[in-house]
């Protein structure tokens, strides 16, 4: 179908779409993308509308069977004396009850097959539910379980993260002081290295001699602790040497040494 016969078909059935609604078309203007869009929904709503009337037409043919058949039971029930109106309140009050139940059930009849075969798929759809209900009761505890698992690590979670929270800030105010020491500590750093320089100045100006520094005296006091060890074996030896008989020239040789190394 070309789109102008599916524009006179979209115009027709708008149309009839507002006549059924009882009102008057009103004044419109399609585009080709409308004239498409509508077609496929008029298409769908005619076919809908299609099944709609088959499914009432097979309902009223039902009915007029059933209407037919109820006459002809009727009449059966009348030859036999059981007529409705033959039948007492209770009794019909029972018909009745049991025509309900065979509505409910969507029986065929009332015939105690049908009954039978109805509550025999009733049991059977109980006990599927039942088993379904079984197994439903059983997700739920296992759920019940994961969530009492994921409260607990919730919890667990929790109680850890205020634990590290707290260390936090226990540890922020140590560093905080840390940072308060090593202010401190810079500054009299400072101060130490100001007045540090201010006395070497002084000492310069005073004609301080770096020879008799703390550290010189202690290299001066060193050196001449290991030259009063090497003394100690050479006394010894001139101890030794003094009781023998005297060699003027072999005196003199240690004299001068020793002269030299206490110099």
């Amino acid at each position: 179908m070309d789109s102008q016969e599916q524009r006179e078909y979209v115009e027709k059935w708008l149309v009839k779409v507002f006549e059924n609604a009882g009102e008057k078309l009103p004044e419109y203007e399609l585009s080709g993308h409308d004239v498409t869009k509508l077609y496929e929904m008029a298409q769908k709503q005619v076919a809908k509308e299609r099944r709609a009337e088959i499914l009432i037409e097979d309902m009223k043919q039902k009915a007029k069977e059933y209407r037919a058949e109820g006459k002809r039971l009727e009449s059966v029930l009348d030859e036999a004396g059981c007529s409705v109106k033959h039948l007492s309140a209770e009794a019909v009050r029972h018909v009745a009850t049991l025509a309900t139940i065979a509505n409910t059930l969507n029986l065929k009849d009332c015939s105690s097959t049908s009954f039978c075969l109805a509550i025999t798929e009733l049991t059977r759809k109980r006990a599927e539910n039942e088993l379904k209900l079984k197994e439903a009761e059983r997700d739920v505890e296992l759920l019940k379980e994961d969530i009492r698992r994921a409260i607990l690590r919730s919890t667990n979670h929790k109680r850890l993260l205020k634990e590290v929270s707290d260390e936090n800030l226990s540890r922020e105010s140590l560093l905080k002081e840390k940072q308060k020491e090593t202010a401190f500590l810079e500054q009299k750093s400072e101060q130490y290295q100001a007045m540090i320089t201010s006395i070497k100045e002084e000492l310069k100006e005073n004609g301080y001699d770096p020879t008799i520094s703390h550290q010189s005296l202690l290299q001066d006091a060193k050196e001449l602790k290991e030259l009063q060890d090497q003394l100690v074996p050479l006394k010894a030896e001139l101890a030794s040497y003094q009781d023998l008989p005297p060699a003027m020239h072999c005196t003199f040789y240690f004299t001068d040494r020793i002269w030299i190394l206490q110099d």
